[in-house]
């Protein structure tokens, strides 16, 4: 995948004043690593499946296996990165309620 995605600043500084507890922004590990160095106390989640589950995830959205594959390969780059995470939480097939009431106990303990 060749193309780029992001959020700026703007918009981050926008969520931090609004109404919201907290703001989620979702990104890879460059991404977070960008984060952390203009917000250090922001906290982050690795949130990952087994790589079957994530290739079963991609193509059953309509992702070619070309395209599939491609992404899968650097599933192990990415899983090396997750000790760099505040915080990490395995997403298992069929248990999403379980993943949400974690992430939902982990933002309760930096609520303001």
């Amino acid at each position: 995948d060749k193309n780029s995605y992001g959020v700026s600043i703007a918009e981050i500084e926008r969520a931090m004043k609004s109404d919201y507890t907290h703001a989620c922004i979702i990104v890879e590990y460059d991404g977070y690593t960008q984060l952390k160095k203009l917000y250090p106390d922001a906290i982050g989640v690795f949130l990952y499946m087994s790589k079957e589950d994530c290739l079963i995830n991609m193509l059953m959205r309509g992702d070619s296996i070309e395209k599939a594959l491609a992404r899968i390969e650097k599933y192990d780059d990415e899983m090396k990165n997750r000790i760099e995470y505040d915080y990490i939480i395995k997403n298992n097939r069929g248990k999403l309620q379980e993943v949400i009431y974690v992430l939902s106990a982990i933002c309760s303990l930096y609520s303001c």
